[in-house]
């Protein structure tokens, strides 16, 4: 179902999306729904990227 929500989003035209969920599943989704690499997940986890480059990221 989330799978379709979002391509229905990317297909009304939406730039992005926002999911709000509790941690348990979230790297699951990142990989299989939203196509992100394992090695690019945990690459974010251990700091390795400028914050100000992730939408909704903050600076620490």
């Amino acid at each position: 179902m989330l799978d379709e929500i979002c391509e229905a989003a990317a297909e009304a035209g939406l730039d992005e999306v926002t999911i709000g969920m509790a941690h348990r599943g979230r790297l699951n989704v990142l990989a299989n729904i939203v196509g992100k690499k394992y090695s690019q997940i945990f690459r974010e986890f251990e700091g390795n990227i400028d914050p100000r480059t992730v939408p909704g990221a903050r600076a620490t």
